[in-house]
């Protein structure tokens, strides 16, 4: 049931503190929306809880039998080379029909599906990361920023996927539509005070 653990969490970087003494739970089937400034420190907070980046004190950790899906908004495991059918292949023994038909839900069909990934735009790239994360399925999806470069249709499509994701979600992000859509909890990262809020993005500002 405990899926994220942060305890007693702090991260500093020469005199400045990002957040001190972060204590917190996520739970099994909990959709959370991480919000904040930029450089308030969101993305530290993920990358220290995959191993990505050491904290200055402090813990965080992964729950049992718990499988990320991680999408960060810096990197890509995308192979260039390869086209965007291949790329989506490559993880699993899969049917080349059910492989596209999936492509199809992130807009990628007919002749696109043989485009090589280097030829993407940034935004494609990011649909097609998401597209292998999503038939990936983890119990845990983890996403930062997904919605950078990425079009309206291609938003909205997003959006309609973490709907039906029946695992747990954390979803850093700018966009207080998404937010509303997908997330019933919210973070709120600002000023070194990592904040707790029982409430999806548009009641926390209210509150």
């Amino acid at each position: 049931n405990e899926v994220v653990i942060w305890d007693n969490l702090t991260k500093r970087y020469g005199t400045r503190t990002l957040f001190e003494g972060v204590r917190g739970m996520v739970r099994r089937g909990e959709r959370v929306g991480i919000v904040g400034p930029n450089g308030a420190g969101k993305s530290t907070l993920i990358k220290i809880l995959l191993g990505r980046e050491t904290p200055t004190a402090g813990m965080a950790r992964l729950g049992a039998n718990v499988t990320v899906g991680y999408f960060a908004q810096d990197t890509s495991d995308l192979d260039l080379e390869a086209t965007v059918l291949e790329n989506l292949l490559m993880l699993e023994d899969m049917q080349v029909v059910q492989a596209r038909n999936h492509l199809g839900r992130f807009l990628f069909t007919g002749e696109d599906v043989f485009r090589e990934a280097k030829l993407l735009s940034g935004g494609e790239k990011n649909k097609l990361v998401l597209a292998q994360l999503t038939w990936m399925r983890p119990n845990l999806l983890i996403l930062d920023e997904p919605t950078n470069h990425l079009d309206l249709s291609s938003r909205e499509a997003l959006g309609e996927m973490l709907k039906n994701y029946d695992g747990t979600l954390i979803l850093i992000s700018h966009d207080r539509h998404l937010l509303d859509q997908v997330t019933t909890h919210t973070i709120e990262v600002a000023n070194g005070v990592v904040t707790w809020f029982e409430a999806n993005y548009s009641a926390f500002r209210e509150a």
